[in-house]
Parts: structure tokens; sequence; C-alpha cells
């Protein structure tokens, strides 16, 4: 005890004010604004009060919880929570269109008939399950290589690949055995350039990927493949 207070502290709430010890009681509590937290204004302690629920959101400090929703749908009404489910659909030129939160299902049987280009190729890069249907109807070998680099689903970027294989675009393979988001399709499109006859060009082109892919298992062959057609 400091010799100041050798008679007794001189308390003013949680705080002597002869030698400024703190105590554990008489604090002095406002509730910070916008938040659910009170704090002593003389010593700066703080803790937390409850929370004053609406549903899932606190009408004081605005914490959201998972619980509590209230749903419209697939949306919630108080803090717009999205949900996958009980979507209020419209179909819209072969497209069915969600009329609350605007996410776009399609039908694989309709996507089979649809022709426009730039629609196509957003569904194949989707995760809709129809991206099978749209990859098999995209012309441009330009097209089809942005799906077998970025598409969501690997199946729906290996169909890709395929195609590229069947045109013979070397040049775009190359490119997404350097740039493929899936490790799998990238190095099925350096499969497919491995069957090229011209060694040299397979030798170049091997040498280019081992440099610039992202990928550890296709770094790995285009080496080996290099080091063997180097010899």
């Amino acid at each position: 005890m400091s010799l100041k207070c050798l008679f007794g502290h001189q308390w003013s709430g949680c705080k002597c004010g002869k030698c400024g010890k703190m105590r554990n009681e008489g604090h002095n509590w406002t509730v910070l604004e916008g938040k659910c937290t009170k704090k002593c204004s003389i010593c700066g302690k703080e803790y937390t009060i409850e929370h004053k629920w609406n549903g899932c959101k606190c009408e004081k400090c605005g914490l959201i919880r998972d619980e509590g929703h209230k749903w419209n749908g697939c949306t919630c009404m108080i803090c717009k929570q999205y949900r996958d489910e009980n979507h209020k659909l419209k179909l819209e030129n072969q497209i069915k269109r969600c009329e609350i939160c605007g996410i776009v299902k399609y039908d694989f049987d309709a996507v089979k008939q649809i022709t426009d280009q730039k629609l196509l190729l957003e569904i194949a890069l989707s995760s809709d399950n129809a991206a099978r249907a749209a990859v098999q109807n995209i012309r441009e070998p330009d097209e089809i290589a942005k799906v077998a680099i970025s598409a969501k689903i690997s199946d729906v970027a290996y169909l890709a690949v395929l195609k590229l294989n069947s045109l013979r675009c070397f040049d775009l393979l190359e490119d997404v055995a350097t740039e493929g988001q899936h490790e799998s399709i990238s190095k099925s499109a350096y499969g497919c350039l491995k069957q090229i006859s011209n060694e040299n060009a397979l030798k170049i082109r091997s040498e280019r990927i081992k440099k610039a892919t992202k990928h550890a298992s296709v770094r790995e062959e285009a080496s080996r493949v290099f080091s063997l057609l180097n010899t």
C-alpha cells in the first residue's frame, strides 16, 4: 500500500484519488454507441452486455447470427443472407432466373438448343450441371480454351481439352497446360501435346511449359520430356 493511503484510500468510484490504485467495484459504466459493450469512464474497463436480437440481427450492435432468419424464399429479409434453395424461378430465353436473388439455373436439355456463344460460355464457366451441355456447343477455339482454363467443374474443362485436341489447337493446349486452374486438366492438355510427331516442336513447347506452369506434376513431366528430347 502506498504511504499516501496508509490510513485508507480515498475512492472515487473504482480509483483511489490519492494513490491511483484501482478496484473492481464502483465503476462508472456507460454503454458504447453502436455496440453491446459497457465501458468504465474512469478506468477504461469494458464488458459485453446482452444482445437485443431481432431475429438474426442485433438491433444494438448489428451482429449477425446464423439463426432466427426471416426467409423470403432464398434470401433473408433481415440480413440478406443467401441460401441455394426455395428460389423463385422465372423462365426467360431458355434459362431460369430467380426473381429474388438473380441466380440463374439452366435446364440441361434447353441448353443443348442454345446457339448464343456468349451465353454458352457463361454457362460453361458456371458451377451448374448444364455446363457439360454448354461446352459441347461452343465453336470458337479461343472460347473453348477459356473453358479448359477456367471452368469450375473439372469434367467440363476436360471436355474442352478434348475439343481443342480434336481441332489440333496446339498453341491453345499449351496455354491450358500452363494456365489451367485444375492440375489434372493442365496435365491432360500436356498429355495431348506429347502426341505431336514433331519432336523439335514438342521440345520447344516442353521447355516453355516447365518454366511457366504453376502445377508441380506438369512441370516435372515437361522437364522429363525436355531432358529426354535434349539428349
